[in-house]
């Protein structure tokens, strides 16, 4: 199996200053976007299908199913 050209959505605000994590990312083949927030990312999958999803952010329902408030 590979994983080369795949999307990964990172969400949070540390991803961006993540730079040797995003760099390891982008050399074993992923497309990285960024989402600081739930609603970005909601945003972003609405339009744009991606293949992994990792976050650093607590999800106040503790699911991560579901759209985002507001």
């Amino acid at each position: 199996m590979t994983l080369s050209g795949r999307d990964v959505l990172l969400v949070g605000q540390n991803f961006h200053s993540a730079q040797a994590f995003t760099h390891r990312l982008h050399r074993w083949g992923f497309r990285c976007h960024f989402a600081s927030n739930v609603r970005a990312a909601y945003d972003l999958l609405t339009s744009h299908p991606v293949d992994l999803v990792l976050s650093n952010t607590h999800l106040s329902d503790g699911t991560g199913v579901g759209r985002p408030a507001g």
